[in-house]
């Protein structure tokens, strides 16, 4: 399967802003009680080769349950930037209770300590 072959199940188009302080930015997605035949794109542009996210037909992991794909980068203060994910099914149709949340989180350093900060939360259920 191409990525332009057939429509997505699943689009999700988010703006996300690292806010005031520079950040490294973890983004995670769980697969869960999606069959590991389907398939998923994800991009995120970063200020820099470097600090982008292309993933242009990625597969999932095996698995039973859940799947969890994540990726972190690193983006100045006041960066602005957006989240593409797509996801396609695969010959399995998932069950109903079958959903994809995606997490994105951004790790400060303030007064010598760490804080974590979530930048976006976002659950979809198949249906």
């Amino acid at each position: 399967m191409s990525e332009g072959q057939l429509k997505p199940a699943i689009v999700l188009k988010e703006a996300i802003n690292v806010g005031n302080t520079e950040a490294a930015v973890t983004f995670s997605i769980c697969f869960q009680q999606i069959p590991a035949d389907g398939a998923y794109s994800l991009f995120v542009p970063g200020p820099d080769a470097r600090n982008t996210i292309q993933i242009p037909l990625g597969t999932l992991p095996p698995t039973s349950k859940q799947s969890i794909v994540s990726f972190q980068v690193r983006y100045p203060a006041q960066f602005t930037t957006h989240l593409e994910l797509s996801y396609w099914f695969g010959t399995t149709i998932p069950p109903c209770c079958g959903k994809i949340d995606v997490t994105v989180s951004a790790t400060v350093e303030k007064a010598a300590r760490f804080q974590e900060h979530i930048l976006l939360e976002r659950s979809m259920p198949i249906q």
